[in-house]
């Protein structure tokens, strides 16, 4: 979108909202922006999570409930916009990639991730799936997207792999901290992020492909989502119950509450910043939940902490930074692109992902 600097009668034609003087940032930099602040939301969703975990929740019903908020939420508006004659996928096609897509993200990202905050905490869990995640996002956005997979993304891939090794060293040792953990429980958590790892490495990539290909954001969102509830829900009250409801304390429902919120918030942060940042770069500004991460799990939950994890930890972050550093090359559309805060329906302004 361009504008003209000053039109004939006082008015900026190609939006009337448009006045001189008003601040302009690139398309690449409201893509940031909404990506880190994703980083802000994902954290407050895991603290959650994490004292769901201290109190006992079964990690499908935290899950599912998470998941639920979403969906009740946007729900009505949804259907609203359908009713109306609004098409949100271009293709059955394109539903059922991203309903596969988070099948594997619900059963093997979320549960699994539910499940490792409980077993090794914050500060061990995050960092390793976000080394996994971060790993075979690029690997997948090299094979599928064509995006570029220089040396120094290589080098960052390594040393990615050896903080989860350094990090598997570290839960070990934290396990003869903890005589109530084993050893062997600890590595257990440590493989359930790394699968969950997987898991969103791949629904990063499917929610990058939507987004460029110009797929609202709420229509993923509440598809992703709506998997979650409308299936891990119905499971946990087969394997548990009904009496489930009833067995659940309101503390935590409303932690399970306050994770769906920040989720939602960060979600759709995330899958609207991806429309105009490269998935490395975006993975790469949403990851300081891995210090953020850390730094909840030691303070604010007392989780074991070590020079093994600790080292761990900064090659994580060390390895993002490698891996998302800009380039002085831009791309001259992306660059040319430019919108004024704020800017209603921005969603649809543009289509062109930033290098």
């Amino acid at each position: 979108m361009k504008f003209h600097p000053i039109h004939p009668k006082g008015q900026y034609p190609e939006h009337p909202l448009c006045e001189p003087g008003s601040p302009r940032i690139s398309l690449a930099t409201l893509g940031s922006l909404l990506c880190l602040f994703s980083a802000f939301g994902y954290t407050a969703t895991n603290m959650c999570l994490r004292q769901l975990a201290a109190l006992g929740t079964d990690p499908m019903w935290a899950t599912a409930m998470k998941e639920t908020v979403a969906v009740v939420l946007l729900g009505p508006w949804f259907l609203l916009e359908v009713c109306r004659g609004r098409r949100f996928f271009p293709t059955m096609g394109w539903m059922g990639g991203i309903m596969m897509s988070a099948l594997i993200a619900q059963f093997a990202g979320n549960i699994f991730q539910q499940w490792s905050f409980g077993v090794v905490g914050l500060a061990i869990a995050v960092p390793t799936i976000f080394s996994v995640s971060l790993t075979g996002g690029a690997l997948l956005a090299w094979l599928w997207l064509g995006e570029a997979m220089s040396a120094r993304t290589l080098g960052a891939l390594v040393m990615l792999i050896a903080a989860i090794g350094v990090l598997s060293s570290g839960a070990l040792e934290a396990g003869h901290v903890l005589p109530e953990v084993r050893g062997e429980t600890m590595l257990m958590g440590i493989g359930a992020a790394c699968l969950a790892g997987g898991a969103f490495a791949q629904l990063g990539l499917m929610l990058r492909m939507a987004s460029v290909s110009g797929i609202p954001p709420q229509g993923v969102v509440l598809l992703v989502t709506g998997v979650g509830a409308g299936l891990l829900a119905p499971i946990s009250l087969w394997r548990l119950g009904p009496t489930l409801l009833f067995h659940t304390t309101p503390q935590q429902w409303a932690y399970m509450l306050g994770a769906g919120t920040c989720n939602l918030l960060a979600f759709l942060a995330i899958t609207t910043g991806l429309r105009w940042t490269k998935l490395v770069r975006a993975n790469l500004l949403n990851a300081a939940q891995v210090a953020m991460g850390a730094i909840a799990g030691i303070v604010v939950f007392g989780e074991a902490w070590n020079g093994a994890i600790a080292t761990g930890v900064a090659l994580t972050i060390l390895g993002l930074a490698l891996m998302g550093s800009p380039t002085r090359k831009a791309h001259p559309r992306a660059e040319s692109q430019k919108v004024s805060l704020p800017l209603p329906g921005a969603e649809r302004s543009a289509h062109s992902p930033a290098d």
